[in-house]
C-alpha cells in the first residue's frame, strides 16, 4: 500500500473494524449494528494512534485470501499478523478490541519486539483464572509468561 510509503507510524498503533456504507448489491456486504452504517463492506484497520492516519487496511470478503492466516492464531489473530507484518520488530504497541486480543496473540507480537493491549475475552485460551465474583472497585492482577492480565469490577467485569 501507498500509505506506508508516506508516512512513519509513531510508537503507537490500534486496529479495529470499520463499515463502508455500501447500499447496491454486493456478495460480502456485512451488517454490525454498533457502527453508525450498520451495512456496508467491512474493513479491519491499522491507524496511528496520535494522528489517526490509515496505515493499512484490509477488505473483508468472507475468506482468507488476504489474510496470512495462522492456524493457532485464528482468523483474529491473523488479521493482526497481516496487517502490522511491514511493522513488527520495530518497537511498536498495538491497541486492539477483545475481538482481536488472545494471550497466544500477545506471545506472538512480543516475539516480534511488539507491544499489545487491549480488552480479552475471558474464555480466550491461556487466560489465568480469577474469581468470578468481585466488589465494585476491586481489582486483581496475574503476570503469566511476561504478560500482566488484570481483571477489575467497574458497574460489569473488565
Amino acid at each position: 500500500m501507498k500509505f506506508r510509503s508516506v508516512f512513519k507510524p509513531y510508537q503507537k498503533v490500534c486496529v479495529d473494524e470499520s463499515i463502508v456504507e455500501w447500499k447496491g448489491r454486493l456478495k460480502f456486504k456485512q451488517y454490525i449494528p454498533s457502527k453508525r452504517h450498520r451495512f456496508g463492506i467491512k474493513l479491519f484497520v491499522l491507524c496511528d494512534c496520535k494522528t489517526g492516519y490509515v496505515l493499512d487496511y484490509l477488505v473483508y470478503t468472507g475468506d482468507n485470501k488476504h489474510i496470512n492466516f495462522n492456524e493457532s492464531l485464528k482468523q483474529s489473530g491473523s488479521v493482526i499478523t497481516t496487517l502490522m507484518e511491514p511493522y513488527l520488530n520495530k518497537g511498536h504497541i498495538i491497541y486492539m478490541d477483545n475481538w482481536y486480543s488472545s494471550p497466544l496473540l500477545y506471545q506472538y507480537l512480543s516475539e516480534h519486539n511488539t507491544g499489545a493491549c487491549g480488552t480479552v475475552r475471558n474464555n480466550r485460551k491461556g487466560i489465568p483464572m480469577f474469581p468470578t465474583k468481585l466488589a465494585p472497585g476491586q481489582c486483581i492482577s496475574a503476570i503469566t509468561k511476561g504478560m500482566m492480565t488484570c481483571k477489575w469490577k467497574d458497574k460489569r467485569d473488565v
